[in-house]
């Protein structure tokens, strides 16, 4: 049986977000660092054409959550196109869909592949712990799956790229078995935290108190390092060894552990790379950018 929303069991946790906004600066990253790319991705010219914005997927309580579809600028070499599902970062409580616009040339080349791209908002709440996010990836591929014939997309051929907690939501999604009608070909995973229980006793450096807000077995329950099933799509893992947010650690054992269960998986460590690498330079981006997309081919072509 499923936990309940993780801070729903912590009453005091609740109150203290609530009557304290100090509590959510503890999570990671910054707020300062997501609200500057949110800004910096709303000031980039709006990629064009064909793009559907602000796609309502699910609607309950705590608000509507919605999606972008970007579709291919070329058409798909055979057959219907591919999908890549973007998760966007910010500490499960913030951050936003649009953010996929920090990287608009690697959104301009997979559409210049033949590729859809959806970017996927989720619930940012901490009353919703880390389940509610998660719930809401798995509305967001059921609504993927059931509007397939609308947009012409192939929901059997579906790639999920996430960064940091989106990259820990892809995982977690992947290993908890995907909603009817969509079937995984990749997962690209960019410094995702992948073992909650050992952010709590310091891989997630300065932010490792925040996650003493949980217990223990809620945090294993929702670790992806504790899902791993042989049977996982192939990955490719990003992570910078100079990542100061999530320890690289995470990744390494991560990887090695869906090797030792016989997946396929492929950790690239860039010595100078900080979370979400945006420290690296245009050329660098660019190589991560093409290194992606070679993944991409291999594995779409099926």
């Amino acid at each position: 049986m499923r936990a309940l929303p993780t801070l729903l069991a912590l009453p005091f946790a609740v109150i203290a977000s609530v009557a304290f906004p100090i509590v959510q600066e503890m999570f990671l990253p910054s707020p300062g660092v997501v609200r500057e790319l949110v800004l910096e991705s709303r000031a980039r010219p709006p990629a064009e054409p064909v793009v559907h914005r602000d796609i309502v997927y699910a609607s309950r309580r705590f608000g509507e959550q919605r999606l972008d579809i970007y579709e291919p600028t070329v058409a798909y070499r055979e057959g219907r196109a591919p999908v890549v599902v973007f998760l966007h970062g910010g500490s499960w409580i913030r951050g936003d869909k649009i953010t996929i616009r920090v990287v608009d040339r690697f959104l301009s080349r997979m559409r210049r592949a033949g590729y859809f791209v959806v970017a996927v908002n989720y619930t940012t709440s901490v009353l919703q712990g880390f389940e509610g996010p998660l719930d809401n990836t798995r509305a967001a591929l059921r609504w993927i799956a059931d509007h397939e014939e609308s947009y012409g997309y192939d929901a059997s051929n579906v790639g999920l790229y996430g960064v940091s907690a989106g990259g820990h939501l892809a995982l977690m999604a992947a290993s908890d078995g995907v909603p009817a009608g969509i079937e995984l070909s990749l997962l690209f995973i960019e410094c995702a935290p992948t073992d909650l229980v050992a952010l709590r006793e310091g891989e997630a450096f300065d932010s490792s108190g925040m996650f003493r807000l949980f217990r223990r077995r809620q945090l294993a329950e929702m670790s992806p390092i504790e899902h791993v099933r042989p049977d996982l799509p192939p990955m490719l893992v990003y992570h910078g060894e100079r990542d100061r947010t999530v320890h690289i650690r995470q990744s390494q054992r991560y990887v090695e552990a869906v090797r030792d269960a016989g997946g396929s998986a492929t950790l690239v460590r860039y010595p100078e790379g900080d979370h979400a690498f945006l420290n690296m330079t245009e050329e660098q981006w660019y190589e991560q950018e093409t290194r992606a997309l070679q993944f991409f081919a291999r594995h779409f072509s099926r």
